[in-house]
């Protein structure tokens, strides 16, 4: 029987355990690299969140705007139509006769063969 090769179990065992620090090195690496991704992404996510701010006050004044010139327009032309508009006065004799038209367009509209 040969004697066991004490030489060859320590070379085996220094390699395990260049192996294993390898191994414990490559994990910490990627555990750094995940790091470093969340850091990114949180980065990125800020300034997505402020651009998103920022878009929504400039929508929102926008939308302020419009309206203030749409209000501004409906005013302005109500107050032209109100000066363009026909100026009628009745005089009792007028309002005498819409007021005869009106009953007797009520009584024709109210008769059984209308309905």
């Amino acid at each position: 029987m040969s004697k066991p090769d004490s030489t060859g179990n320590v070379d085996a065992a220094a390699a395990i355990e260049k192996v294993l620090a390898a191994e414990q090195a490559v994990r910490e690496d990627m555990e750094s690299c995940r790091r470093e991704a969340q850091a990114i992404l949180e980065t990125a996510r800020e300034k997505g969140r402020r651009i998103t701010r920022r878009a929504t006050g400039r929508i929102s004044r926008l939308h302020a705007r419009c309206d203030e010139l749409s209000e501004q327009r409906i005013a302005t032309i109500r107050a032209e139509a109100l000066a363009q508009a026909p100026r009628t006065e009745l005089n009792d004799a007028d309002r005498e006769t819409v007021t005869e038209a009106a009953r007797r367009m009520a009584a024709r509209l109210t008769r059984p063969e209308h309905g």
